[in-house]
């Protein structure tokens, strides 16, 4: 079931207008106002870690940032419960991109920010009795 929810979520991230919808209106920070949106570029799963490889949920931005490139990451979770230890998975996530873009990328001097965003989306549930 959450495989649906995945892909569907997955989908409408990875719509550019939709992206900076998101970041525009849940991110009020000053440096979203400098990215440039007509730049960004969604990265496939050669990025992921083979650990996060079947994860369709994960959507993955380079984005330019005063000049610089940086990274999006969207990261949605559907669990039942919130987990107190996210910020934990969010760092092993961030770890394990890191890794795969210094072997990608053999003449990386500095590492990127990243700006994990952690979704949890709400289930909505009609009863048509």
């Amino acid at each position: 079931m959450h495989q649906i929810y995945d892909r569907g979520y997955k989908k409408l991230f990875s719509n550019k207008a939709l992206f900076k919808q998101l970041l525009e209106t849940f991110v009020p920070l000053d440096w979203v106002k400098e990215l440039d949106f007509e730049q960004c570029e969604l990265l496939d799963k050669t990025f992921i870690s083979k650990a996060y490889n079947k994860r369709e949920s994960d959507v993955i931005y380079k984005v330019q940032l005063r000049g610089k490139t940086a990274y999006i990451v969207i990261l949605l979770e559907f669990q039942s419960r919130p987990d107190r230890f996210m910020a934990l998975r969010l760092l092993h996530y961030i770890v394990n991109f890191y890794m795969r873009l210094k072997e990608s990328e053999k003449k990386i001097r500095r590492l990127p920010p990243v700006f994990p965003i952690a979704l949890r989306p709400v289930t909505i549930t009609v009863d048509n009795r």
